[in-house]
């Protein structure tokens, strides 16, 4: 778990550095919650 840990905070550096967006996923929003907000991100999906 330490490492996976480490890992997810080297990437979420890298994806500031880089200026991205980042969504952590750490279940303190519900299913609906984190969809609207990679929607609100994206863009609504297509059909």
């Amino acid at each position: 778990m330490n490492r996976d840990a480490r890992f997810a905070e080297y990437i979420e550096q890298e994806a500031q550095a880089l200026n991205l967006g980042v969504l952590k996923v750490d279940g303190s929003r519900d299913l609906e919650a984190t969809f609207n907000r990679i929607e609100e991100y994206f863009g609504p999906a297509e059909a």
